[in-house]
């Protein structure tokens, strides 16, 4: 099978073949490999050429009847007029449909539609604290959004998180109760976290560039001064996008994530002075994901794959040495206490937690606090953070479940396309 002379190195998230020519491909590439939003791209094969087609979608297609569609977060499909040729939006879009689950939308070539409604109530989160008994509060009980990766800072008297929409947007809250949104120069900010200064905030950002071989740097962890907003400050880029990172209390080392070695996702190191030179974490070919630094920076912990299925393993920082998997049966999501000898993870559907002795890194008895069911979770990057007295968490409450929604089939789509967009 010959391959596609494909002018980057980026990651496709969807590839559809135009019907009716044998030359022009959809090509839709999420902008920092997110969920967020993507950015659709027409593909020539004969000329080897790239243009955008739409920016801020999610998903791409092209229907027989002459339109363009593509969706967005909020489950909202968009039409417009476009010819087989040229791939590129005629006119004004119009919303055609509303309320599709992302990744469920499909059409036959004789027009029939079939999809599953939108049943996400993803905006009606809440973050709450949670004891080790599971004891349950609210943060607050007036701010209800699609909230994604919370962040505390060292002390605990205030939090960063990201809020969920067209993009991610980073918001504060501070021990008064007050809030307000970090800054407004990125269209995704998310996966936020505290330097030792309390005042500094680390977080991946990006936007959406105009030009194909700019994408390569559309994704970057970027520092802002939570107190001042003043410019935001690129701590660095990576070729293929950098998705976490994390700095020691010191300010001397940099750890994040990043796609550059291998094709999975790869744990990196670097110095922020001096000789810059990456360090690879792990030299497996494994997904590793998930990164944590102990509070007082000695000690890393992150999840990896290298066994068959995820588990949380730690090791000595930045020496790299005495590498220790501490749990067992498959775990995400490790935190640590602001000790640096309690880890945190999830595992079994609990919360549970381990003491971790240093020099070398031993595991002690690995306990069991409280059930995470109705709790939000992911793959990417821990969705919860633990409180400077280690005794509580701050996690986020899935809205109440709605009633599973259907699968729906629309016959005689395209006639329908024509009327609303003729």
């Amino acid at each position: 099978m010959q391959s596609l002379r494909m002018p980057v190195r980026l990651r496709w998230t969807q590839i559809n073949a135009v019907r009716g020519t044998s030359n022009l491909l959809l090509l839709g590439c999420m902008a920092g490999c997110s969920s967020t939003r993507s950015t659709v791209y027409g593909y020539d094969v004969a000329n080897d050429s790239t243009w955008i087609v739409r920016k801020d979608v999610l998903g791409g297609w092209y229907a027989p009847s002459g339109h363009l569609l593509w969706g967005t977060r909020e489950g909202v499909l968009f039409a417009s007029r476009a010819s087989a040729t040229a791939l590129k939006p005629e006119g004004e879009p119009i919303a055609v449909l509303d309320g599709v689950e992302f990744g469920t939308f499909s059409f036959s070539t004789q027009g029939e539609l079939l999809y599953a409604a939108l049943s996400s109530n993803a905006s009606n989160r809440q973050l709450v604290w949670v004891k080790r008994s599971g004891e349950l509060s609210e943060v607050d009980s007036t701010w209800r959004a699609h909230f994604e990766y919370p962040a505390l800072s060292p002390d605990g008297r205030s939090l960063a998180v990201s809020i969920m929409g067209v993009g991610a947007e980073m918001w504060l809250r501070s021990a008064d109760g007050s809030r307000r949104q970090l800054a407004q120069s990125r269209q995704l900010q998310w996966r936020p976290f505290w330097e030792a200064d309390g005042h500094s905030l680390l977080f991946t950002g990006s936007t959406v560039s105009d030009t194909l071989s700019d994408s390569l740097n559309a994704t970057e962890l970027l520092r802002a001064d939570v107190a001042t907003q003043g410019t935001l400050q690129t701590v660095m880029r990576a070729n293929t996008g950098v998705y976490e990172g994390e700095t020691t209390p010191d300010g001397e080392w940099l750890v994040y994530r990043s796609d550059e070695l291998k094709n999975g996702a790869n744990i990196l190191a670097r110095r922020l002075r001096g000789d810059t030179s990456r360090v690879e974490v792990s030299t497996t070919t494994a997904n590793e994901v998930q990164l944590a630094l102990s509070p007082d920076g000695k000690r890393l912990a992150f999840a990896s794959n290298e066994s068959g299925q995820h588990e949380v393993y730690v090791m000595e920082f930045p020496s790299l040495r005495g590498r220790v998997k501490v749990s067992s049966g498959g775990a995400l999501e490790p935190r640590w206490s602001r000790n640096s000898r309690e880890l945190f993870f999830i595992s079994g559907g609990a919360l549970k937690s381990a003491i971790i002795s240093p020099s070398p890194i031993s595991v002690g008895a690995v306990r069991t606090l409280f059930p995470i069911k109705g709790f939000v979770r992911a793959r990417n990057r821990a969705e919860y953070d633990v409180h400077a007295d280690g005794q509580r968490f701050l996690m986020i409450k899935e809205a109440p479940s709605a009633i599973v929604a259907p699968a729906v089939l629309i016959q005689g789509w395209f006639d329908m396309l024509q009327a609303r967009v003729p």
